[in-house]
């Protein structure tokens, strides 16, 4: 099935409103954005809704995330073997103390699956760099 350009926009649109959550310190609403088993592969492999907005919170209550942003950029949405996928990039930045620093580049590569008519990941994988 061809993608249509609504589709690449709605998958687009799912991984910005992703990170917005994790901006906001919202791990439920991050996890939110996975099928009910999805899988989150980013300093480990975290399986379910669940296990991801755990992690998400523990990674908050560390501190990791204060002052985070991050910048999504380079999208390219299509089908790979049967499998709709998104691929780019992710730069973290930490805003406070001045100046703003780049603490983290990511690649990102996502299989999204459509259920219920919305885009959700049923696989989210970043090669971080620090």
């Amino acid at each position: 099935m061809a993608m249509t350009i609504e589709d690449k926009l709605a998958i687009h649109e799912t991984l910005t409103q992703l990170y917005l959550e994790l901006d906001g310190h919202r791990p439920d609403g991050f996890a939110s954005f996975f099928t009910p088993d999805g899988v989150f592969h980013a300093y480990g492999e975290f399986k379910g809704r669940e296990a991801i907005a755990g992690f998400i919170k523990e990674h908050i209550r560390k501190g990791n995330e204060d002052h985070a942003r991050h910048l999504l950029t380079n999208f390219d949405v299509r089908e790979v073997d049967g499998k709709t996928v998104i691929r780019g990039y992710v730069t973290k930045l930490k805003l406070e103390p001045v100046p703003i620093t780049i603490i983290a580049y990511a690649g990102l590569q996502a299989h999204m699956t459509k259920s219920d008519g919305r885009w959700r990941l049923s696989r989210l994988e970043l090669s971080i760099t620090h």
